[in-house]
């Protein structure tokens, strides 16, 4: 037998084998970043759970402080509420408050602001928790425009 002919053929088996090896590894690698990455995700948007959730917010502002009543009026307790405070400068300060409104229920919040600028409104976005997320309802938020004094 040649001997340049056997090798070739160990080259080719030797190469096909490590090609095999390294889409192996990869393919593992892919697998486990995807599962990573889908147990970090927190939050989903806009989910039909939502029709089932309507806030009405009340705010006055007094000192630094926002003074904000939030009423939860359907039929699904509300886990979270994001506040965000837009100023007429166009910046916006976002604050998250983890207090559980069940429904019917009124829940007083008292939120700080940068007292240096002018608040232009002030939005409510209620947040859920459905299966394993949390469900924030961007399309049922609640918007205040004017901000009257406490």
């Amino acid at each position: 037998m040649n001997k340049k002919g056997l090798e070739t053929w160990i080259s080719w088996i030797l190469l096909v084998g490590m090609t095999v090896a390294i889409g192996v590894v990869m393919y593992s690698w892919y697998i486990s970043t995807t599962e990573s990455t889908v147990k970090t995700i927190q939050y989903v948007y806009d989910r039909t759970e939502c029709n089932s959730v309507a806030i009405n917010m009340d705010a006055c502002s007094q000192a630094q402080h926002l003074n904000i009543n939030i009423t939860n009026k359907l039929y699904i307790a509300v886990d979270e509420i994001i506040f965000r405070i837009h100023y007429t400068d166009l910046s916006v300060d976002s604050v998250n408050s983890t207090t559980r409104i069940k429904p019917g229920q009124k829940e007083d919040f008292r939120i700080g602001f940068n007292s240096s600028k002018s608040i232009q409104e002030v939005e409510a976005v209620p947040v859920i928790a459905a299966d394993d997320f949390r469900v924030v309802c961007s399309s049922r938020l609640s918007r205040l425009n004017n901000i009257v004094l406490c």
